[in-house]
């Protein structure tokens, strides 16, 4: 008897699970209110990988840097603002309305001395610390996250081209407060592969919709796509199509690896595949910015 109501409780759950599932190809814009737990380690999860657990990279591409910078040039224009009024009076006091230009003057000096130094240290960051260009993100619930990046290098004669697979070496959403490191594995492949893994990530994020997500996430793996500053995100409970997206760049990242360019090269049918759908959802006339 309890054998009987335990499994249709358990056919029911899946049933209902299934009904809520998104019937769609298309990814979901990634719409968590901010400063949530979830969006406090979504942005987390996104610098460690851009920036393969660097602090100093993290810290630099999420702080205001150039508060004081803005805060030195507008007290430079309210100055020369104020000078102006004065002078526009022809009772006004032409002395003060000097000292009012020289103090705006001196203002407008440091601000430039300080974003010299800015662009100083930035440039400095850049050069010394790993950049990833992610694409694609796995978050599975008891294990560690890992993600795809796409690289392009200039030599001195041609432009060489690079799958790279990152990896956490703790789960990041169980110790947010530490600070991951990254083992990376590099795969040298054709523009041709590079571009159409790339572009099939663009479209993907760019024909994304808001759906409401009703549908029941029990453990499982998270994906997150992104292109330049968009994002889009799906998880494994959902509809067939999108498995298959979450598939082929869960294989991408297995054969980089492994180090198997065959296995690579046997998902390219399937990304063209997937190219073709996901180029047929975007909207007429739509501009995609991929440059």
């Amino acid at each position: 008897m309890y054998k009987l109501i335990i499994i249709s409780i358990v056919l029911s759950w899946n049933y209902c699970c299934l009904q809520a599932q998104p019937h769609t190809s298309r990814l979901q814009t990634y719409a968590e209110p901010f400063n949530t737990e979830k969006d406090i380690y979504m942005r987390k999860v996104e610098k460690a990988f851009k920036y393969e657990g660097n602090m100093e990279a993290i810290k630099w591409y999420s702080t205001d840097h150039l508060k004081k910078y803005r805060k030195l040039k507008s007290k430079a224009s309210k100055l020369n603002y104020q000078a102006y009024l004065i002078e526009k009076d022809s009772l006004g006091n032409r002395s003060k309305a000097k000292r009012l230009h020289t103090k705006a003057e001196k203002n407008r000096n440091l601000a430039n001395q300080l974003f010299a130094r800015y662009v100083k240290k930035g440039d400095w960051i850049f050069n010394h610390t790993p950049h990833h260009y992610m694409v694609f993100i796995a978050h599975p619930s008891f294990s560690t996250e890992y993600g795809l990046s796409i690289q392009t290098y200039n030599t001195k004669s041609v432009k060489r081209y690079y799958l790279e697979r990152l990896e956490s070496d703790i789960n990041i959403y169980y110790n947010i407060d530490e600070c991951p490191k990254f083992k990376v594995q590099v795969m040298e492949v054709e523009k041709a592969v590079s571009d159409s893994i790339r572009m099939l990530a663009c479209l993907a994020v760019y024909t994304a919709a808001y759906m409401d997500p009703i549908h029941t996430k029990l453990d499982g793996t998270g994906y997150t796509f992104m292109f330049e500053s968009k994002i889009a995100v799906t998880h494994d409970s959902g509809g067939l199509r999108q498995r298959d997206l979450e598939s082929v760049f869960e294989r991408i990242c297995e054969a980089i690896k492994t180090n198997d360019y065959n296995q690579l090269q046997s998902l390219l049918p399937t990304v063209n595949s997937l190219l073709a759908e996901y180029r047929s959802l975007t909207l007429p006339g739509q501009i995609i910015d991929i440059w």
